[in-house]
């Protein structure tokens, strides 16, 4: 009897702890409050003893933030960035979000409630939606007129031809405004009404379009030993209502698009517009090289925005003033030996033979028709034999398989210097040998650009 006394009096004080503890509950933990007015977020971590941040605190108010900041309905304004760039899905994708980020990074001014026991940690925010509306147009308000300071200098910079100020300016017009890609970016000002989502492009546009990079010389042949002797030169200009202006003060990067070597580069284009780059070392030793010359944007921009997420939108790499340098290596003078089997037989014209002849001589050779004029001899071996004939039902399979040697023996003293191949590249098709022999054909080319021609770059000749 004493035992279930003491059972039924400890249930009793269970009870009653429980029911004053739901009692001194606020009745926001009860029951989510309905308020018309503003947006509520409300978060609940549990609590533990190993807890000794109070991480509990700060997870359960971050869930409130997260739930008030989904309260808030976005609206993309036709007027926007967003719908400017609405057919770019990865734009689409990835600002979309940011909208929502956006929301959450800039919620002030919420009433913070808290309610904890022994279990628990809760938090409620409260954020008046007229108080929102209004703080959100505030931000907007700034960001349009500092993006008008910005827009209005890029003009007056466009105009006298300063490329580089114009440049700096509009994209710093961009992102004052980063933050608000899915609002409205339409702008009374007292040069008339302004659409950034729209008017910053179309000017960045029409700025590229009257940009031009004339190289004095588009190609120019060098020794691989020696100091280039004749340098790069550009001349950047812009078209102004029919003028020609020099562009003063422009970066311009030099850099090798084919090949490699050391450049020595001027930084930025003289007063009449002119910049040079010269070759101080070649590395590698292809005939045929390339360098290309293209408005630095990087130097324009700050570091701190160069990895701002508009930049490749408003300034993609494919419409900036570029121009282009063919280098063109004075190789050595080799003759090239050809010995082609087809299936069992000698190919006397070198059918695929001279192809690869032919990219031996873009790339690191002069060919002389006379050995005796040569300073190397190229040996190439190639060999194409049939593989078996598969049959299925209703049609058959043929396999050809390719061997090719390269070899290169100096005429000065015998030496080979090189000497390199593969086996058994296969060719599969279906209706004849030749079909095969054909894909075998294209299958050793790649592997002969992809394996041969790089180690032979680095071949001292």
């Amino acid at each position: 009897m004493y035992r279930i006394l003491l059972l039924i009096g400890i249930f009793l004080f269970s009870l009653n702890t429980f029911t004053a503890e739901s009692q001194r509950r606020p009745s926001w933990v009860r029951q989510r409050p309905s308020d018309s007015d503003s947006y509520i977020g409300i978060g609940m971590a549990p609590k533990s003893r190993d807890d000794q941040n109070m991480q509990y605190a700060r997870d359960a108010r971050n869930q409130a933030l997260e739930e008030l900041s989904s309260e808030i309905k976005v609206t993309i304004s036709a007027n926007s960035m967003l719908r400017q760039f609405e057919n770019n899905f990865q734009f689409q994708q990835q600002f979309e979000s940011k909208v929502h980020t956006s929301v959450q990074q800039t919620l002030e001014g919420y009433e913070v409630h808290t309610w904890e026991n022994r279990r628990e940690y809760w938090v409620m925010v409260r954020l008046n939606k007229n108080v929102y509306a209004q703080r959100r147009q505030q931000r907007l308000d700034m960001a349009k007129m500092l993006a008008s300071s910005y827009f209005f200098d890029a003009r007056d910079a466009t105009a006298v031809g300063d490329v580089s100020r114009a440049l700096t300016s509009y994209f710093r017009a961009v992102t004052a405004l980063q933050d608000h890609v899915g609002e409205d970016l339409t702008h009374r000002t007292a040069n008339g009404t302004v659409n950034y989502s729209t008017d910053i492009m179309s000017d960045l546009r029409r700025l590229y379009r009257n940009i031009s990079f004339t190289p004095v010389n588009n190609h120019l042949r060098v020794e691989f030993s020696r100091q280039m002797q004749e340098p790069m030169a550009l001349k950047a200009e812009y078209f102004s209502n029919g003028d020609i202006l020099p562009v003063a003060n422009l970066p311009v990067k030099f850099e090798f698009s084919h090949g490699e070597g050391v450049l020595n580069s001027q930084s930025v284009t003289s007063n009449n517009g002119e910049i040079q780059s010269t070759i101080n070392r070649l590395i590698s030793r292809r005939k045929m090289q390339e360098v290309t010359a293209c408005l630095d944007l990087a130097t324009i921009i700050r570091d701190e925005d160069l990895e701002s997420p508009l930049l490749p939108y408003f300034f993609p790499s494919e419409d900036l003033p570029c121009t282009r340098f063919t280098i063109e290596l004075n190789k050595s003078t080799a003759f090239c030996r050809i010995e082609e089997n087809l299936f069992g037989n000698l190919d006397p014209v070198h059918s695929f033979g001279n192809l690869i002849r032919a990219d031996l001589n873009e790339n690191f050779f002069n060919f002389s028709m006379d050995a005796a004029d040569a300073e190397y001899i190229v040996n190439l071996s190639l060999n194409f034999r049939k593989g078996d004939e598969r049959v299925g039902t209703g049609y058959s399979v043929f396999l050809v398989y390719a061997d090719l040697h390269i070899s290169v023996v100096s005429v000065h003293n015998g030496t080979k210097i090189f000497s390199d191949g593969f086996m058994e590249v296969r060719g599969m098709r279906p209706g004849s040998y030749q079909h095969a022999l054909n894909e075998a054909r294209e299958n050793v080319l790649d592997r002969f650009r992809r394996e041969i021609l790089p180690k032979l770059d680095e071949v001292d000749m």
